[in-house]
């Protein structure tokens, strides 16, 4: 079997500009908007409080100056059960080059703050209600047709059919990712590029999901029909992840849902519980619009009845790649085991996906999972870094020469798909 390297390898890289000027940027948002709440803290708490806010503050800005100037790692102290794992994993990153250690700051950038969520404002900034092209989404994720006879039909549509486009807004819904591009907004001309956007779907198996989603609803009996989402973030994203989640829900392709959450702040916009049930509440209680105010309730109805469920698990934000989850996390592994589907979202659950390695672009993508086989997989992904798998020939070659940042402007997704 071909054997890669990790990515994060040279001053070359997405990952050494991430570090270097992203996570600074991010932090200083965390200090600004933290030392803006430390009078409150003292109001709404009492000076001791107030006394820790001032104390993080520091450690912050004290970590942003040490991953700006190439400082060396040191060691988490704190008494979260994770700091040990967190601490031996560094350890053992012996590969790393002296020049490379910054990159390290990756598995410590976000063990500060683990009772509060600094990006809370920015998330809900994220999610406006009132935006037009909601109201199409859900109106294509609430089409009900349960017969076996119009699934069948559906699959044999042309590429604009249902089931695709409710993919494809998925897919495209990773696009508003706070982290890169924060005060993106949503556009409704989204709905009517849908088609024009397939060519940028580098590698586009969705009609392979389309076929496994037809089989799985002829053989798989009701009962045992679950499809799991482990989320990226919150906002337009986790919107269009709530409508595929519907779609397969209303045609009986989903008996139950798992929605797989952070369990810490990550990453600015990645969902929490508290986010995903923010969201539900905002959309059910918008008054100026009935069909997104029905659709909450519905989406509500669904967490009541426990088809629809919320998992944490810190396995989705330790250091482990997720093939090393069977050995690290086996209760969450023989979980998965139970889906039909697993979809995962976004650019850092494609990362640990492949083990943040440097596969050839032309590399099989079910190849690249190695032993992480739970179920069968989906990766729904807009790049964002410099790795991808599953590419044809020669496309890499002609991307560069057209685009030099195409790996990394989160204007080319792909659509994975593997079945065992």
């Amino acid at each position: 079997m071909f054997h890669s390297k990790t990515i994060n390898s040279g001053l070359w890289t997405f990952a050494y500009f991430t570090i270097r000027d992203r996570l600074p940027v991010i932090l200083t948002r965390v200090i600004d908007g933290l030392s803006r709440k430390i009078s409150k803290l003292k109001i709404e708490y009492n000076e001791d409080v107030a006394a820790d806010g001032v104390g993080i503050i520091s450690k912050l800005s004290k970590l942003r100056n040490e991953m700006q100037t190439n400082k060396a790692i040191l060691e988490l102290n704190d008494e979260y059960e994770d700091a040990s794992i967190w601490n031996d994993y560094m350890k053992n990153a012996d590969n790393l080059l002296e020049k490379e250690r910054p990159l390290q700051w990756f598995t410590a950038s976000c063990q500060f703050l683990k009772s509060y969520d600094p990006f809370e404002e920015q998330k809900q900034k994220s999610f406006n209600v009132d935006d037009h092209i909601y109201q199409s989404v859900i109106e294509l994720a609430t089409r009900t047709s349960h017969s076996a006879e119009n699934f069948a039909q559906l699959l044999q549509a042309d590429s604009s059919n249902e089931l695709m486009n409710s993919i494809s807004f998925s897919l495209w819904g990773n696009m508003f990712d706070l982290s890169l591009f924060s005060g993106v907004e949503v556009s409704d001309k989204l709905t009517t590029q849908l088609k024009t956007l397939e060519s940028n779907i580098l590698s586009n198996d969705g009609r392979q999901m389309c076929s496994y989603l037809e089989y799985a609803f002829h053989n798989v009996p009701v009962n045992e029909r679950r499809i799991d989402f482990v989320l990226d973030n919150i906002g337009p994203e986790l919107f269009f992840d709530l409508c595929l989640a519907e779609y397969l829900y209303q045609h009986n392709m989903a008996e139950r849902v798992y929605f797989h959450v952070k369990s810490i702040p990550w990453f600015v916009s990645d969902v929490m519980r508290k986010d995903f049930m923010w969201q539900v509440e905002k959309m059910k209680a918008n008054d100026s619009c009935s069909i997104m105010a029905e659709f909450g309730s519905r989406l509500q109805q669904h967490m009541q009845d426990n088809a629809w469920l919320i998992v944490e698990n810190s396995f989705w934000t330790s250091c482990h790649d997720y093939n090393n989850m069977a050995t690290v996390e086996p209760d969450l592994y023989n979980s998965l085991r139970k889906s039909s589907l697993v979809i995962f979202k976004g650019d850092l659950n494609y990362r640990k996906l492949l083990g943040d390695r440097n596969w050839p672009y032309t590399y099989q993508f079910c190849n690249s999972l190695r032993s992480f086989r739970p179920a069968p997989i989906a990766a729904l992904r807009t790049l964002k870094a410099d790795l991808v798998v599953g590419l044809a020939d020669g496309l890499s070659n002609k991307l560069s020469e057209k685009e030099s940042n195409w790996m990394t402007a989160g204007k080319y997704g792909v659509i994975q798909f593997c079945e065992s």
